[in-house]
């Protein structure tokens, strides 16, 4: 019994001290068994001030693959006990405490309920704090899509790995985003840490050089803009107002709320993510939608792809009654589109829907704004609702209008999206 017993503490020990030494989380879940799970990590992700900076916590699959790892639907992280993981505040950012000032990324690994081991040290996981918020980083690939568009990446780089959020095809030639696209987490649910307050938007050089793409989206610039374009003042001052539903928004394509984290909440805040989008659309219809979206996605499992984009051009009347195209920098570059859509794409069955929403309040409903079958006459959440606008203007001539189609349909209008959107990255 004693050589029995002492047998097992020495290969316990040698399997601490093995874990603990470790420089590689890939290896070191080999070391688990299936007894440990009464002791895995339960690590509870907090949803404050410290939320901020709490670090990205990521691992590697057997395919050497690199990947988030997400809470579930309790909010805790999960984590095999003497399983491994890393965590990073980015290559912009270190470690908040002392003893970690100088480090930007740790491998840890569970000890049990919510701590983890360090290079021999026993950790609380709420002791891991950043000195700042991950930052994310924009960066314009040599990929190409649509023909002429830009690949640009939005994800995080750490020391030992990229962890992709999110992708955009870009047009250079006017400075237009044409749509973003990401693959959901998976599972997926609907819930997401809170932002105590919204960051600032970025415009890379690279994508739109000098122009001050901030003062483009004020009310005051919108309608100076407007006023060129239709050559008057008063028409100006009617499209465009300052009450919160009848001015030009700066429209997400991927939503902040589609991810979980805080950091990467905020890595949604680049002007290439978004266009120029009616507050009236924004705040309601196309917000309903992103909701739905999110309804539809949770507890979900398998891959989902989900692309979001524009189409046309948003037109008003100027003074000789004539249509004009808007843009926020005539004559050609960042122009408002007519139509928002959104593809909810299933890759393991590869069939999607893709979902179309009029971006604007002052077009009158016929048949132009239909650009593909609608399959969802009756509403695309199914219950008869078709009206997804609070209150209309007195001068608007909808109340919002976003209906579905196939996407084969919705291809045959667009064009074919390019591959590139669903291939597994």
């Amino acid at each position: 019994m004693y050589w029995t017993t002492l047998t097992v503490l020495v290969t316990f020990s040698c399997l601490h001290l093995t874990v603990l030494c470790s420089a590689d989380e890939h290896n070191i879940k080999t070391y688990s068994a299936d007894y440990y799970d009464a002791k895995d990590c339960r690590l509870s992700v907090a949803d404050n001030a410290v939320a901020l900076k709490m670090p990205v916590p990521f691992r590697r699959d057997d395919l050497h693959r690199h990947s988030i790892i997400y809470p579930d639907s309790d909010g805790r992280l999960r984590v095999k006990f003497l399983h491994g993981f890393k965590m990073s505040c980015t290559t912009a950012g270190k470690f908040a405490s002392a003893d970690l000032s100088n480090v930007t990324e740790v491998l840890v690994v569970c000890a049990g309920d919510n701590s983890l081991w360090y290079l021999g040290r026993e950790y609380a996981y709420a002791d891991f704090v950043c000195n700042r918020e991950p930052r994310s980083e924009l960066t314009v690939t040599d990929e190409t899509c649509q023909g002429d568009g830009v690949v640009v990446a939005v994800g995080f780089q750490t020391e030992s790995a990229y962890l992709g959020a999110y992708r955009v095809c870009f047009d250079k030639a006017t400075k237009n985003s044409l749509y973003s696209w990401y693959d959901s987490r998976s599972p997926y649910y609907d819930q997401h840490q809170s932002m105590k307050k919204r960051p600032s938007f970025v415009a890379s050089r690279q994508l739109y050089g000098n122009t001050n793409v901030n003062k483009l989206y004020t009310v005051a610039q919108q309608r100076k803009t407007v006023a060129k374009i239709l050559r008057s003042d008063s028409l100006a001052n009617m499209y465009i107002k300052n009450d919160n539903n009848h001015s030009l928004s700066r429209g997400h394509y991927t939503p902040k709320a589609d991810f979980y984290f805080g950091f990467e909440q905020s890595a949604t805040f680049y002007y290439a993510n978004v266009a120029p989008q009616w507050q009236s659309f924004n705040g309601y219809a196309w917000n309903h939608l992103e909701m739905w979206t999110r309804y539809r996605m949770d507890n979900s499992t398998g891959r989902r792809v989900i692309v979001t984009g524009t189409y046309g051009s948003c037109t008003l009347p100027d003074v000789d009654g004539v249509e004009q195209p808007l843009f926020l920098d005539p004559p050609t570059d960042i122009p408002v589109p007519l139509f928002y859509w959104k593809l909810y794409y299933d890759a393991d069955a590869e069939d999607g829907m893709v979902y179309v929403g009029l971006n604007n309040p002052y077009m009158k409903i016929d048949e132009s704004a239909y650009i593909c079958p609608n399959l969802c006459p009756d509403g695309y959440r199914g219950n008869g609702d078709t009206s997804y606008v609070a209150a209309a203007g007195k001068n608007d001539e909808n109340d919002g209008l976003i209906y579905c189609c196939s996407k084969e349909s919705f291809e045959e209008v667009y064009g074919r999206l390019d591959p590139i959107v669903f291939r597994s990255v």
